[in-house]
Formats: structure tokens, C-alpha cells, sequence
């Protein structure tokens, strides 16, 4: 962070102070990864001219908002009359999953996937398209009892017209766990020839701090983001050489009584009373905690596959550092 975005952010959050550099460095076991392959998304010009409206496929619901010149993807029924009676409705990404923001143009396999926990579209988009059918494509992250984890995914053709939804494929990948950084951020791999598919997984966050998503920087060839849980990130290595990539997390943080760093809990806080009223200081009507002191400072994940011609397969890393300073409130 240059000098000048910080002293911004520190009159903005009044207090700002240096916290020390953890890192973590990790040589991962390609051998040891679970195989796996992950489709290339679907491409606009391969899909059908129209999907009946009576279609629907299973997580691909579309609802156009009453009043509104709006169309909205979403994961259940319910949702989506929700979204027709005019409503943006809200769900729990942990249980339904995301959706891709965009096709990603780069190279022929998609190095990484943007992510949105909402996918709309605008009916003048119609005026830009060959036809009405488009894209979509879903992730769930599903923790697995045994500590490891796996992406749910599927992909659909959309009729913003019709409103129809066509499945084309489910599958799920199976993941193992890597690495674990500060304040819980986990990293999840798989191999897939001479590919790695990492997931980077942070923890939920604090519902008073919202969710500051994740950020993707590959090879600065490309740039991607996700406002989900995840942020999935591929990177391929031959004997000509490999990829880099880094994954950035504004993380919320706080001290626990031992002044030692702790991510923020997103359980509903402990309520403050004065003279036997609930104390409002967010000004949106929500019981908050006592005010005590809060961090904020961006984590990086540094990813990297490379393989030289004496390597019998691809040899692939990880590490976690700060960026930065750590930028304090106190609410």
C-alpha cells in the first residue's frame, strides 16, 4: 500500500497501527491431490436458440422483477417469486451456493472464475445478444467431515426471454486441504493433468463488517473477484515453464484477551444497554456489541505452479503474508 492510500484509510478509520507479519510457506504434494476435472464454461455460440419456458433446472431459477426492466438468476422457487413480486432477495451462500458473473474470454480453459452471490441481468442486455439463451454456471463449497471439502458445480443454458433454465452438467470436485493461513483462511487443491485447481476458502464473515470479498491477480493476464466464500483459481505448469497467482482478503479481525489477532465472530454480538435501551450505533436498528477495537488488513495468498524439464510432474506452492498496515476502529 502506498503511502498516501494509507494515511486515507487511517483518517478514515481514525487509528492506524503496524501488527506483525505472519507467514506461512507450503510446498504442496501434487502426487498426494485428488484428481479431478472441471469443465470449460459454456460458450455463447454453442448453445440452443431458445429454452421452453416450461424448462427448469435444478439451482437455475429466473424470475423477472415485477415493475422492473430486471432479471434475476436464483437458487430455489421461493426466490425467485420472491424476485417477481418485486423484491432482491437474500439467501445463505453457505447452502445454495454462487454463480459466475461473467464468461472469462482468457486462453481456452478459464484460469479462475469470478464469482457473485447474485446473478442479474438488465432486459436492454437482450439488445447486445445474438439470441436470448445464456451462460451460467454455479459453485458450492461443501465442507466434508473429514476436515478436506468439494466443489458442487453445475451449468445451464438461461432463456431471458422464456425464462426457461436447461442443465447441461453437475458434478461435484473433490478437494484436499493445503494449507491454513491467519485468522482461519484455508487453502483446498486438486490435480487435473498438469493443472492445479486451488480454492481459497475464508472464514464467514462478520455480518456488522459485511462481506469484503476476494480478489484475483493471474500472471497479470488476468483479474477476477468473488463476493462469495471462495475464490477458485487454476494454474498449469509444462515443461516450458508455470503460472503465479494471488489471492487478496481484506480480513476483519479483533485482539482476544491476550493480544493475540482472532477473526471477528459472525454470531449475533452481546447486546449494550443504557438506561435499559438497546443501543443503536450503526443507525440501522440493529443491536450491535459494545464497542471495543477492530482490524482490517488485506491477506494475501500467493499461488504458484511450475515444472522444469527434470520434474516428473509439477511442482506446485503456497504462502500467506500481510500487505500493508492494519487499519483500526473502534465500534
Amino acid at each position: 500500500m502506498s503511502p498516501k492510500p494509507a494515511l486515507l484509510a487511517a483518517a478514515a478509520l481514525a487509528v492506524c497501527a503496524t501488527v506483525a507479519t505472519p507467514a506461512a510457506a507450503a510446498k504442496v504434494d501434487f502426487q498426494s491431490l485428488p484428481e479431478s476435472h472441471i469443465t470449460p464454461v459454456l460458450e455463447m455460440r454453442t448453445g440452443p436458440f431458445r429454452v421452453a419456458k416450461h424448462e427448469r433446472a435444478k439451482g437455475f431459477h429466473v424470475a423477472r422483477m415485477r415493475g422492473q426492466s430486471v432479471i434475476q438468476i436464483l437458487p430455489t422457487d421461493e426466490l425467485a417469486k420472491k424476485a417477481r413480486s418485486g423484491a432482491y432477495p437474500t439467501w445463505n451462500q453457505e447452502t445454495n451456493g454462487c454463480y459466475s458473473q461473467r464468461e472469462v474470454p482468457v486462453r481456452k480453459r478459464p484460469p479462475a472464475m469470478s464469482l457473485t452471490s447474485r446473478l442479474i441481468y438488465y432486459e436492454s442486455d437482450l439488445e447486445h445478444l445474438k439470441g436470448s439463451v445464456v451462460p451460467s454456471h454455479s459453485e458450492r463449497f461443501v465442507l466434508e467431515t473429514s476436515g478436506d471439502a468439494r466443489l458442487d458445480i453445475a451449468d445451464a443454458w438461461v432463456d431471458l426471454r422464456s425464462l426457461g433454465s436447461k442443465l447441461v452438467n453437475q458434478y461435484s470436485v473433490p478437494l484436499k486441504l493445503v494449507a491454513t493461513g491467519p485468522l482461519g483462511v484455508k487453502l483446498y487443491a486438486a490435480r487435473d493433468g498438469d493443472q492445479v485447481h486451488f480454492v481459497v476458502r475464508r472464514p464467514a464473515p462478520d455480518p456488522r463488517f459485511g462481506n469484503r470479498g476476494l480478489s484475483i491477480q493471474i500472471d497479470e493476464t488476468f483479474s477476477g473477484h468473488s463476493d462469495c466464500g471462495h475464490g477458485r483459481i487454476t494454474l498449469r505448469a509444462d515443461e516450458s515453464g508455470g503460472e503465479t497467482a494471488k489471492a487478496a482478503l481484506e480480513m476483519t479481525f479483533e485482539r482476544d484477551k491476550n493480544g493475540k489477532l482472532k477473526p471477528l465472530s459472525p454470531e449475533s454480538p452481546k447486546e449494550k444497554t443504557v438506561a435499559g435501551k438497546l443501543v443503536d450505533a450503526i443507525g440501522f436498528g440493529e443491536k450491535v456489541a459494545e464497542p471495543k477495537e477492530r482490524g482490517v488488513r488485506t491477506l494475501n495468498v500467493h499461488l504458484s505452479v511450475s515444472r522444469s524439464s527434470a520434474d516428473p510432474h509439477p511442482v506446485a506452492s503456497s504462502a500467506f503474508g500481510w500487505e500493508g498496515r492494519a487499519r483500526f476502529m473502534a465500534f
